[in-house]
């Protein structure tokens, strides 16, 4: 089952939103997470949010 994101209900592979780390703001480095928000590599790391495969 895939990732959706929380905006448009769609995955990753055809979210068009404009996206930012839901926690810091950053635009780099983002992947879906399980709760449907996009999270940059240092923060899912710290939070131990795990992105789809």
């Amino acid at each position: 089952m895939a990732f959706i994101c929380v905006m448009c209900d769609k995955p990753e592979s055809d979210c068009l939103c404009e996206k930012y780390c839901m926690l810091c703001k950053s635009p780099e480095g983002l992947r879906l997470c399980a709760d449907g928000c996009y999270y940059c590599e240092p923060c899912r790391e710290a939070c131990d949010f795990q992105p789809e495969d």
